[in-house]
């Protein structure tokens, strides 16, 4: 023990009645006690009520995605129904060959039976006999009336006959020309409900249920296969047949526990998800935290009542040393290099100016960086969260710290995380390309190092990820590749157009010197449609101005002999080719022997839409000549007679007329308008001849 100090005289502080360190800490610890003990309750009752209302969000998401996940499978079981009644052997009406294709799905898991009704409710086949006693004929027609309004239909449960499964059907319309003409449904088993309680993330001493409007069970957590088609309680019931989307209630299950609810409605039926927390769940974090603080008051106090004793003489003079020397080193102040009396408070000295240094060195690189930059523990959760990361993702800092990481990770990419902790906890680093998503919901390309955090014994404890955005970069790799591919299309489709053309003028060409003039003709008559289709990158033409670029060159010292008359119109690649080639070959044609080898001759062009009751809309392109020299039929049909019937034909699902009357040539082209019209979206593969 040190002797008490001395003061001029020889008199001892002690004896002049100054209080020593060990008198004042522990008259400090004897007034601070008591608040200090509140203090310590508040924040447990604090740490108690975060913990509670992380049950509350975790059984608030188990909700969520229960109902995200039941309307998931929901939204399978109607896209298989769609697509059966689309079959063509529906759309032809071969309802045998249908039900065999139907009885084929009905073999699938949980799938009972199929029907086909008509409008009123009848039944038109079915892949089970008696099927009839499934549900009663005014139901059905009841739910046929609504399905065909062109509406899908998730029903209630079926409790059926004695010994039969409970089912629920789903009914959609199937549709020809715009009608409803059948109802196709589907009696289902509910069995498959039951695994998506684990798949949403349900704890085990956590009850959640699936019930319908009636308030029965679908599935259940508890005893689900047992409990499937019973009553729930007569709080659940009331909240199923509510109109209200989601909320909370107080409930006492079957079972006799008493727990605290959540519930969401399904989009797609009228089904309710509910998640009950046992009310001692919630409550435990509270009844922990009110025991900790117990226990650690009172280790506390004798802990710090026995150190102050022994050791506060010892280390007054050291301890403000190095209170002052620390915060020399936070300050940015000269630091005194006496040496303290105590020599491990001399390495701590040591230490903190050195951690000091570095972490202050760390933090700026870190808070100055560009790229997201984040730490996760081994548990998921955030614990560091920079600027970048900020700025990347939209989420504060105070926002994602303590959250799981998920947060900014997209639904089909959860298990991630753990096989980037499996490769951090074998001590590697590794960097990867995947996609996050941001407070928006919009996706990010990312580029993702990892490295392992280790605390001072070298333990792992955390995982460090710095994140970088690659959208440009990605976005250009998708468009380099979309341009190598648009360009083998093009290059493929003009050199079978090509190929096509010369081996057509080779066979009608009567020598090499006429095969040379018509194939260059006609490869200049390609060539301008291909210019006008690359000014407008491909997207399509203007009727109008395709027709003037391969007819006027035919007319260029008479304009007065060409009349071109209709409504504005965008057409096609693949539209504007076709056309193209079949104007050029009528002007050349009329060039030769018709109305515009003669000054007096006159072609017209005309288009216009039209439409017949209820049929598809359709477009006419004419082509006519008059005061032209008399016209004879061809002898004999040529390429050029295939380009304008046969190839047009083909490649618009056109109808042409081609009429060589005396007075002048008269050639129609009709096609339904949504094979010459510009789709909404280009599509390098629709523009073949």
């Amino acid at each position: 023990m040190e002797t008490a100090s001395e003061v001029p005289g020889g008199t001892s502080a002690a004896a002049l009645g100054a209080p020593t360190i060990q008198s004042r800490i522990i008259r400090l610890i004897a007034i601070l006690i008591v608040p200090l003990l509140l203090v310590f309750g508040w924040m447990a009752s604090q740490f108690a009520e975060a913990q509670r209302r992380i049950i509350e969000l975790e059984r608030l998401g188990v909700a969520s995605t229960l109902t995200h996940l039941l309307d998931r499978r929901l939204t399978g079981i109607e896209g298989i129904l769609t697509g059966l009644g689309n079959s063509e052997a529906l759309r032809m009406g071969d309802v045998e060959h249908f039900r065999r294709h139907a009885e084929a799905i009905a073999r699938l898991p949980n799938f009972n039976t199929i029907e086909l009704w008509t409008t009123t409710g009848d039944i038109a086949t079915s892949t089970r006999e008696g099927s009839a006693r499934l549900m009663p004929a005014a139901e059905r027609a009841e739910i046929a009336a609504f399905v065909a309004q062109g509406k899908n239909f998730v029903s209630e449960l079926h409790l059926g006959e004695t010994g039969q499964a409970p089912t629920f059907t789903m009914a959609v319309p199937v549709e020809k020309e715009g009608k409803t003409t059948y109802v196709l449904a589907a009696h289902l088993v509910p069995a498959w409900m039951n695994p998506l309680f684990t798949a949403a993330g349900n704890r085990e001493d956590w009850i959640a249920a699936i019930v319908d409007r009636h308030g029965r069970f679908l599935g259940r957590s508890l005893n689900g296969d047992a409990m499937v088609g019973h009553q729930s309680t007569q709080a659940v019931t009331k909240v199923a047949g509510d109109s209200k989307r989601s909320g909370e209630f107080e409930n006492v299950t079957l079972e006799g526990v008493s727990v605290h609810n959540h519930f969401e409605k399904s989009s797609l039926a009228d089904w309710t998800a509910v998640v009950a927390v046992p009310k001692d769940v919630i409550n435990a974090p509270f009844r922990r935290a009110m025991l900790l603080v117990a226990t650690g008051a009172t280790l506390l106090t004798i802990l710090s009542l026995t150190l102050a004793s022994l050791m506060a003489s010892r280390i007054s003079i050291p301890v403000r040393n190095l209170r002052d020397t620390a915060a020399a080193m936070i300050e940015g102040w000269s630091i005194t290099e006496a040496p303290l009396e105590i020599a491990e408070l001399n390495e701590v000295r040591s230490a903190l100016k050195t951690a000091i240094s570095k972490s202050g060195h760390l933090a700026a690189i870190v808070a100055s960086s560009g790229d997201a930059i984040m730490s996760v523990g081994l548990d998921g959760r955030v614990r560091s969260w920079n600027q970048g990361a900020e700025k990347l993702f939209g989420f504060t800092a105070e926002e994602m710290i303590g959250e799981f990481k998920n947060k900014v990770v997209p639904d089909d990419r959860v298990g991630e995380l753990q096989k980037h902790l499996n490769i951090i906890l074998a001590g590697e680093s590794s960097r990867i390309d995947t996609v996050r998503r941001d407070r928006n919901g919009r996706m990010i390309d990312v580029s993702l190092d990892m490295a392992p955090i280790r605390d001072a014994d070298g333990q792992i404890v955390a995982m460090s990820s710095i994140i970088h955005d690659i959208t440009d970069r990605k976005s250009t790799e998708k468009h380099q590749r979309f341009l190598m591919r648009e360009l083998t299309h093009r290059s493929k489709n003009l050199l079978a157009i090509v190929q096509s053309m010369a081996r057509q003028t080779a066979r009608s060409a009567a020598s090499l010197k006429d095969f040379e003039t018509e194939y260059m003709q006609r490869l200049q008559g390609l060539a301008a449609s291909h210019d006008l289709l690359v000014n407008q990158n491909w997207a399509g033409a203007p009727l109008n101005e395709l027709i003037r670029r391969q007819v006027e060159s035919f007319v260029e010292a008479n304009r007065a002999n060409l009349a071109i008359s209709g409504p504005d119109l965008m057409i096609s690649a693949k539209a504007a080719q076709a056309i193209g080639l079949a104007l050029h070959e009528l002007a050349t044609n009329s060039m030769k022997y018709g109305a515009l080898s003669t000054s007096k001759g006159k072609v017209s062009i005309d288009w216009e839409f039209h439409q017949t009751g209820d049929e598809p809309q359709r477009i006419r392109l004419k082509w006519e000549e008059h005061d032209g020299p008399p016209v004879k039929p061809p002898t004999r049909k040529g390429f050029g007679h295939f380009v304008i019937d046969r190839m047009a034909t083909q490649s618009l699902n056109a109808k042409v007329d081609i009429d060589f009357r005396p007075e002048g040539l008269i050639w129609i082209l009709d096609a339904p308008a949504s094979t010459m019209q510009i789709e909404p979206e280009f599509d390098a593969g629709d523009d073949d001849v």
